[in-house]
């Protein structure tokens, strides 16, 4: 008998060790409770993400949908990332993959979540909802663009320290100051810096100024590794991060990779006159379930700043819905609607042609001057996954 179900903590071992066998045989070794010490915990809490197939009381196949709450400019939604999609190898053929993933997007469906995201081949995961999108820069500094630029004197303004998950005091400071992000996840106190561990010896730092203040927190990837990637960092308003990123370049000699968010173009215009060049493409596969939300939560934050096109469309998605989007100022609102559209999408190219990095390439230029202008100024979303974050 086949049956699929949720984990739970006493199916631990036998699904754990599914999975790092599938991944061991196509890639290097892997133990992923110990790559990822924050999804794969032997609680029924943790093995509830774990969604499974069982054939005669024997695991055979296994995704991660690991849910969290996205919080942005307050609007909070459902956001699931999947991983380690994974089917016992002398079962291939038996269309494991396929019923796993269409069982759990009909999940997904059911609980609400906004968006799901996954790493994985366009080819493979077109067919479950999910399509490039997002956007975000790219950019590498190291000393040979730094050193011309600043003086060597700011390494004396800040101060690096690494911190583990025991250091809770320091952790739950990082903590506050990341949900002070218009952008960020609901994590609890251990959640919040277990997700800086993992293969790749990714290590968090606490940033100090010369007063010995805490302003922030970087967290960066592989040690030893050329150049380094900035995983995730957050600071305190006030706080001149190109300068603390250069600050850290200095002191370490080592070069940084990191990826630029939409609504950090102050940074972004600081960094591209130190490292010069810099790419611009999507940042995962994603599946938009409930586009209301999406729309309401991530216009507004691209209403908070930048200078919107101020006007109304209606945008209509196959399979999902049509909506009145509307921007005065700083104020959006977005309503379901029966008005005819201005522009229709399919379920997939909507994600690119909405959230991605070149809009325009599905969007068109046979509209209305007035939906143009909208269009270019409203889009991209700024949608975006960071490293850290990734399952």
């Amino acid at each position: 008998m086949t049956e699929i179900r949720r984990g739970t903590a006493a199916e631990f071992d036998e699904i754990i060790n599914l999975i790092d066998y599938v991944f061991s045989r196509s890639s290097r070794p892997h133990d992923f409770p110990a790559m990822y010490p924050n999804l794969y915990q032997r609680t029924d809490e943790s093995m509830h993400d774990m969604i499974n197939m069982w054939e005669d009381g024997k695991v055979i196949g296994s995704v991660l949908a690991h849910e969290r709450v996205l919080s942005v400019c307050g609007r909070e939604m459902k956001v699931v990332g999947i991983g380690n999609v994974a089917a016992h190898p002398r079962m291939r053929g038996k269309g494991i993959m396929s019923r796993l993933m269409s069982y759990t997007v009909e999940e997904l469906k059911k609980d609400g979540v906004a968006i799901s995201i996954l790493g994985g081949k366009r080819s493979r995961y077109n067919r479950f909802g999910y399509e490039l999108g997002g956007a975000a820069y790219g950019l590498r500094i190291g000393d040979e663009e730094v050193a011309p630029v600043y003086d060597k004197a700011i390494t004396e303004k800040y101060d690096f320290r690494a911190f583990t998950a025991d250091d809770k005091e320091t952790a739950a400071a990082c903590k506050a100051i990341y949900e002070a992000q218009d952008v960020h996840y609901n994590y609890d106190d251990d959640g919040f810096v277990l997700r800086f561990y993992d293969w790749h010896n990714r290590m968090p730092y606490a940033v100090y100024d010369a007063d010995d203040k805490l302003i922030g927190y970087l967290a960066l990837g592989e040690l030893p590794s050329n150049p380094r990637s900035a995983c995730e960092y957050a600071f305190v308003d006030g706080i001149d991060v190109a300068e603390v990123l250069a600050a850290y370049v200095l002191k370490t000699h080592e070069d940084l990779r990191l990826t630029v968010r939409d609504w950090e173009m102050v940074l972004f215009a600081k960094l591209i006159r130190v490292g010069g060049g810099h790419s611009f493409g999507p940042t995962e596969m994603w599946s938009i379930l409930d586009w209301e939300v999406v729309f309401d939560a991530f216009l507004t934050l691209k209403a908070s700043y930048a200078n919107l096109e101020n006007g109304s469309m209606v945008i209509e998605i196959a399979e999902r819905g049509k909506w009145e989007l509307s921007v005065d100022g700083k104020k959006v609102s977005v309503e379901a609607t029966d008005k005819a559209a201005d522009l229709s999408f399919s379920a997939l190219d909507a994600v690119y042609a909405l959230t991605g990095p070149q809009p325009m390439a599905l969007i068109g230029y046979d509209h209305p001057e007035a939906v143009l202008r909208m269009a270019r100024s409203w889009f991209p979303l700024p949608l975006v996954s960071l490293e850290a974050d990734r399952v």
